[in-house]
């Protein structure tokens, strides 16, 4: 077996990084809720859900970058970059399709 000594693009692994920290966001603040309300964590998620709904944006950009990265300079990575793609993709589609629930709820006059 030879051993592979290319270097893993670090963008790559930064995108795939992202692409699931949201989704382990959403999880913790479901299972915090559920726990009883926690006055400490609760400072945290309103802190840290300023930029959440950024995570998928950037995990996009940093997956696409290391995807070119890994291919261009041949190091390895790929397929990181790769599955942070799909993840970023499925998170915008998702949230895409939140905000077009609530404006529709909000025309209904259903929030608020």
């Amino acid at each position: 077996m030879s051993k592979d000594n290319r270097k893993t693009s670090k963008l790559a692994i930064a995108g795939l990084i992202f692409a699931v920290a949201a989704p382990c966001y959403i999880a913790l603040f479901i299972l915090s809720e559920l726990n009883g309300p926690n006055e400490f964590l609760q400072e945290i998620f309103n802190v840290l859900s300023n930029f959440v709904v950024t995570f998928p944006f950037i995990a996009l950009l940093l997956s696409i970058a290391g995807v070119v990265v890994s291919i261009k300079k041949n190091k390895r990575g790929i397929i990181p970059g790769i599955v942070g793609l799909i993840l970023s993709i499925a998170e915008i589609l998702l949230l895409i399709l939140a905000i077009g629930v609530f404006i529709t709820r909000v025309q209904q006059g259903l929030v608020f």
